[in-house]
């Protein structure tokens, strides 16, 4: 899903429409001493959008093989503009009995790698089980800027004082931020019977620099009809939606699209500023009748600006 999604930003930027992974740093264990080093190793992934004031998820996937340590503590970094915050919230458990608990991690601040930054560290402890995946929220509370376009995020686990592994990733800043704004009850369904489903988002700039031209595309996914809502790219399920945006008080049909996106807008947004988009779509007879959820996924691209311009928001819709 994640690949799709790149792609989509990348048909955004390419001309035809003017119109996230992880990485880990692995603690290689002292030749000299390997003999009761515990095998355990973490990678860090920062597959969401980073903007500010918005939650954004960071992994922390564990492998722990052979004897190791029955938990944990993991320490958290995050380097920062100097007397910038970010708020992070923990995974506090696995088990689904005790339903999600996200604890607030209190950070310290400290001196950061290099003059103009600092650094902020929290610690707390998780068990430590083979394969599991640790989450913890990351919302910054500034946007990207001419000099800064990520927050690199350091991640360390330890027992008895002793760090047995490390991962560093960067978290990408998103310059532009889409919220829906029609959010009722009936705002998450689309119908068969021809009636219109509006779709309303405000595009906002939150970083301190001018899109000079962003393109705004709109896809349509097909969803497994599973509890999970595991979605794939399918450019057919598009063709199949009648598709219109408001604009200068009436609605206009979209017709045609490239590749797996339709264009909605092509506009500038300056530092600060917000754009309303509002589009509505109805399913076509020739939708598959298999077809009962889907996932609707505006996406924004800025060409040739640097990559915190580009974003997604994605919408989860029931088909009757």
């Amino acid at each position: 899903m994640l690949r799709w999604r790149v792609g989509l930003i990348a048909l955004l930027t390419a001309p035809a429409l003017v119109g996230c992974g992880g990485g880990s740093d692995e603690v290689t264990p002292d030749p000299s001493t390997t003999t009761d080093q515990p095998q355990v190793s973490v990678d860090l992934t920062t597959p969401d959008s980073y903007a500010k004031n918005t939650d954004g998820l960071v992994g922390v996937q564990v492998a722990a093989k052979g004897s190791h340590p029955a938990s944990a503590t993991v320490t958290v970094r995050f380097d920062v503009p100097a007397g910038k915050l970010v708020t992070v919230a923990y995974q506090a458990t696995q088990n689904e009995a005790d339903g999600q608990h996200w604890p607030a991690l209190k950070l310290s601040s400290s001196p950061g790698p290099k003059a103009g930054l600092d650094t902020l560290t929290g610690s707390y402890s998780v068990p430590l089980h083979d394969g599991d995946l640790w989450r913890f929220s990351l919302r910054p509370q500034f946007g990207p800027s001419a000099e800064i376009k990520n927050v690199p995020v350091h991640v360390s686990l330890a027992e008895g004082g002793q760090t047995v592994a490390t991962a560093s990733q960067d978290a990408t800043l998103t310059a532009v931020t889409a919220v829906r704004t029609n959010t009722g009850k009936t705002a998450w369904t689309l119908y068969r019977d021809g009636r219109w489903a509006e779709v309303d988002y405000t595009l906002t700039n939150v970083s301190t620099q001018d899109a000079r031209s962003m393109n705004v595309g709109l896809a349509v996914n097909r969803c497994n009809p599973d509890e999970t809502l595991s979605c794939q790219a399918d450019g057919s399920l598009l063709g199949a939606i009648a598709l219109q945006k408001f604009d200068k008080g009436r609605w206009v049909s979209l017709s045609g699209s490239n590749g797996q996106a339709s264009r909605v807008l092509t506009t500038s947004l300056k530092a600060g500023a917000d754009s309303q988009v509002r589009l509505r779509l109805a399913p076509g007879t020739s939708l598959a009748k298999d077809v009962d959820r889907a996932e609707v996924v505006l996406a924004w691209a800025a060409p040739g600006a640097d990559g915190s311009f580009n974003g997604t928001d994605a919408s989860d819709f029931t088909i009757h």
